[in-house]
Protein backbone atom coordinates (compact mmCIF):
# COMPACT_ATOMS: atom_id res chain seq x y z
CA UNK A 1 0.00 0.00 0.00
CA UNK A 2 1.04 3.74 -0.30
CA UNK A 3 0.07 6.84 1.13
CA UNK A 4 -3.07 7.64 0.26
CA UNK A 5 -3.29 11.32 1.73
CA UNK A 6 -3.33 13.00 5.56
CA UNK A 7 -6.15 13.90 7.61
CA UNK A 8 -5.36 17.25 9.65
CA UNK A 9 -7.38 16.87 12.49
CA UNK A 10 -5.74 19.83 14.14
CA UNK A 11 -3.33 22.90 12.78
CA UNK A 12 -1.89 24.02 15.50
CA UNK A 13 -0.56 27.59 15.57
CA UNK A 14 2.33 29.76 14.95
CA UNK A 15 3.65 27.64 11.88
CA UNK A 16 5.82 29.25 9.71
CA UNK A 17 7.82 27.26 7.21
CA UNK A 18 6.94 22.98 8.60
CA UNK A 19 8.77 20.72 7.77
CA UNK A 20 6.77 17.36 6.72
CA UNK A 21 8.74 13.67 7.19
CA UNK A 22 7.32 10.07 7.39
CA UNK A 23 9.16 7.65 9.18
CA UNK A 24 8.00 3.64 10.05
CA UNK A 25 5.15 2.08 8.46
CA UNK A 26 6.25 -1.01 8.25
CA UNK A 27 8.39 -0.43 4.59
CA UNK A 28 8.78 -3.53 2.83
CA UNK A 29 12.20 -4.31 1.41
CA UNK A 30 13.48 -1.76 -1.01
CA UNK A 31 10.18 0.48 -0.48
CA UNK A 32 10.98 4.11 0.56
CA UNK A 33 8.94 6.53 3.02
CA UNK A 34 6.59 9.26 1.77
CA UNK A 35 7.43 12.83 1.57
CA UNK A 36 5.29 15.47 1.52
CA UNK A 37 4.73 19.93 2.03
CA UNK A 38 2.44 21.17 4.25
CA UNK A 39 0.10 24.49 3.73
CA UNK A 40 0.02 27.33 5.97
CA UNK A 41 -2.34 29.21 6.34
CA UNK A 42 -2.38 31.93 9.33
CA UNK A 43 -0.38 29.62 11.64
CA UNK A 44 -1.93 26.91 11.38
CA UNK A 45 -1.38 24.08 9.13
CA UNK A 46 -4.24 23.47 6.27
CA UNK A 47 -3.28 20.57 4.59
CA UNK A 48 -0.81 18.21 3.74
CA UNK A 49 0.25 17.98 0.16
CA UNK A 50 1.68 14.61 -0.70
CA UNK A 51 4.12 14.45 -3.69
CA UNK A 52 5.91 10.85 -3.18
CA UNK A 53 3.44 8.38 -2.28
CA UNK A 54 6.16 6.18 -1.14
CA UNK A 55 5.36 2.64 0.44
CA UNK A 56 4.58 0.07 -0.26
CA UNK A 57 3.49 -0.05 3.42
CA UNK A 58 2.47 -2.21 5.92
CA UNK A 59 0.45 0.48 7.71
CA UNK A 60 0.45 4.43 7.76
CA UNK A 61 4.11 5.85 8.45
CA UNK A 62 4.22 8.50 11.55
CA UNK A 63 4.09 11.30 10.30
CA UNK A 64 6.45 14.24 12.15
CA UNK A 65 6.06 18.19 11.71
CA UNK A 66 9.27 20.53 12.45
CA UNK A 67 9.19 24.22 12.60
CA UNK A 68 11.17 26.34 15.35
CA UNK A 69 8.10 27.89 16.32
CA UNK A 70 5.08 26.02 15.52
CA UNK A 71 3.46 23.14 17.93
CA UNK A 72 -0.10 21.44 18.21
CA UNK A 73 -1.08 19.88 14.94
CA UNK A 74 -2.51 16.79 14.44
CA UNK A 75 -2.07 14.95 11.52
CA UNK A 76 -3.50 11.11 10.61
CA UNK A 77 -1.81 9.63 7.60
CA UNK A 78 -3.78 6.66 5.52
CA UNK A 79 -3.07 4.19 3.16
CA UNK A 80 -4.53 3.34 -0.25
CA UNK A 81 -3.89 -0.04 -2.27
CA UNK A 82 -1.88 0.54 -4.77
CA UNK A 83 -1.38 -2.80 -6.21
CA UNK A 84 -2.46 -6.66 -5.45
CA UNK A 85 -0.21 -9.47 -6.52
CA UNK A 86 -1.71 -12.66 -7.18
CA UNK A 87 0.50 -15.25 -5.51
CA UNK A 88 -1.84 -18.29 -6.27
CA UNK A 89 -4.07 -17.76 -9.92
CA UNK A 90 -6.12 -21.16 -9.58
CA UNK A 91 -7.73 -22.05 -12.69
CA UNK A 92 -11.31 -22.62 -14.26
CA UNK A 93 -12.80 -18.89 -14.48
CA UNK A 94 -14.82 -19.26 -17.48
CA UNK A 95 -14.36 -16.65 -20.79
CA UNK A 96 -14.38 -13.26 -18.63
CA UNK A 97 -11.71 -12.08 -15.60
CA UNK A 98 -13.25 -12.58 -12.08
CA UNK A 99 -14.58 -9.60 -10.19
CA UNK A 100 -11.65 -9.15 -7.53
CA UNK A 101 -13.25 -7.17 -4.10
CA UNK A 102 -11.43 -5.24 -1.45
CA UNK A 103 -12.91 -6.18 2.07
CA UNK A 104 -12.19 -3.00 4.66
CA UNK A 105 -11.11 -4.18 8.12
CA UNK A 106 -13.85 -1.89 9.12
CA UNK A 107 -16.98 -4.60 7.25
CA UNK A 108 -14.24 -7.62 8.81
CA UNK A 109 -15.05 -6.81 12.44
CA UNK A 110 -18.76 -5.61 11.76
CA UNK A 111 -20.24 -6.86 8.70
CA UNK A 112 -23.48 -5.75 7.51
CA UNK A 113 -25.20 -8.93 8.74
CA UNK A 114 -24.30 -8.32 12.20
CA UNK A 115 -27.39 -5.53 12.80
CA UNK A 116 -26.68 -1.71 12.99
CA UNK A 117 -26.34 -1.32 16.61
CA UNK A 118 -22.90 -3.82 16.36
CA UNK A 119 -21.55 -1.19 13.59
CA UNK A 120 -22.58 1.96 15.61
CA UNK A 121 -21.39 0.89 18.58
CA UNK A 122 -17.88 -0.30 16.34
CA UNK A 123 -18.01 3.30 14.95
CA UNK A 124 -18.52 5.03 17.97
CA UNK A 125 -15.61 2.92 19.73
CA UNK A 126 -12.96 3.87 17.29
CA UNK A 127 -14.25 7.63 16.86
CA UNK A 128 -13.62 8.14 20.84
CA UNK A 129 -10.86 6.08 20.61
CA UNK A 130 -9.34 8.60 17.75
CA UNK A 131 -11.06 11.71 19.59
CA UNK A 132 -9.15 10.81 22.80
CA UNK A 133 -5.77 10.50 21.74
CA UNK A 134 -5.96 13.59 18.98
CA UNK A 135 -7.06 15.50 22.18
CA UNK A 136 -5.67 13.35 25.06
CA UNK A 137 -8.47 14.54 27.52
CA UNK A 138 -11.63 12.51 28.21
CA UNK A 139 -14.83 12.20 24.97
CA UNK A 140 -17.27 10.37 25.05
CA UNK A 141 -19.18 9.93 21.95
CA UNK A 142 -23.12 9.33 22.02
CA UNK A 143 -24.76 6.30 19.98
CA UNK A 144 -24.50 7.17 16.35
CA UNK A 145 -28.17 7.27 14.53
CA UNK A 146 -29.02 5.14 11.98
CA UNK A 147 -31.88 4.98 9.82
Amino acid sequence: MQLGGAIVLSGGSSYSAPVVTFSGGSLAPGGTQATATATVVAGAITAINITSAGGPYWWPPTITITDSAGSGAYILPFLNVASITVTSPGRGYGPTAPAVTITPLFKIVAPDSSGTSTQASAVRNWMTGILKQGTLSPIWARQPVVT
